[in-house]
């Protein structure tokens, strides 16, 4: 038995494979740029939610202690949760881990570093010295230091509670009060 011939209309014409990658293309050019800027929406989500957790660890360490972690190694836990970073006389009134563990690093592939010390910036009750506040380092992308600053702040780097240096670094007050 013979097998017929291929018709002429058999396949696609030049026409119709130019129109469906052109709907492809098309596509792609709507949908791509969605997707793609997806990875800084998701670093900053993490970015804000790792603050904003080391942050309520700090107050509720400080409710419980009456103090705040001084001021240690960048990138390392100050004793949000680690208790044997807590002074022995404190442990007892230390109710933690107020963290399931230090952050080892920020979602931007820099550190978090815990502070303790004198920021005029974040003086607000007029007792030089006594600040505590978390420092984000390694962000490297000062529009991006700007998003973090108006999701937490007012969006001006040079005030408020959340400051930047328009290059890398990135800080946030948590408050002021007595340290260990």
């Amino acid at each position: 038995m013979k097998t017929p011939l291929a018709s002429p209309k058999a396949g696609f014409s030049l026409i119709e494979l130019i129109v469906v990658m052109l709907i492809v293309a098309i596509l792609a050019g709507v949908v791509a740029p969605r997707i793609i800027g997806r990875g800084d929406d998701a670093r900053l989500t993490r970015t804000l939610n790792d603050i904003q957790t080391i942050r309520k660890a700090a107050e509720l360490m400080y409710a419980d202690v009456e103090r705040f972690p001084a001021d240690g190694q960048a990138d390392q836990d100050p004793g949000f949760a680690d208790v044997t970073r807590v002074p022995t006389a404190l442990r007892d009134r230390w109710r933690g881990p107020y963290l399931d563990r230090w952050p080892d690093e920020n979602a931007l592939g820099g550190h978090f570093d815990w502070e303790y010390r004198s920021q005029s910036q974040f003086n607000f009750d007029g007792q030089a010295g006594n600040e505590a506040w978390l420092r984000v380092v390694g962000v490297n992308d000062p529009a991006f230091l700007d998003r973090i600053d108006e999701e937490l702040d007012d969006g001006n780097r040079n005030t408020g509670q959340t400051r930047h240096n328009g290059n890398d670094q990135i800080w946030f007050y948590v408050g002021e009060g007595p340290r260990w």
